[in-house]
């Protein structure tokens, strides 16, 4: 099991996981907090493109 030592500020969640910004950050980096794998992956994207693919994934 992965030990998150981090606390984030969730900005979109479903199911399997959440969109989410590191607390205390500065540079804006968006976070995909997977429950599933208990797994945590920056994304390099835009707000706007990671909330879609978010919600695409969320959907199907």
């Amino acid at each position: 099991m992965m030990i998150i030592s981090h606390n984030f500020y969730i900005l979109a969640e479903d199911d399997g996981g959440a969109l989410a910004v590191k607390d205390g950050s500065r540079d804006g980096t968006l976070y995909r907090l997977s429950y599933e794998r208990d797994d945590v992956q920056s994304i390099n994207q835009s707000f706007k493109t990671a909330l879609f693919e978010f919600w695409s994934q969320a959907s199907t």
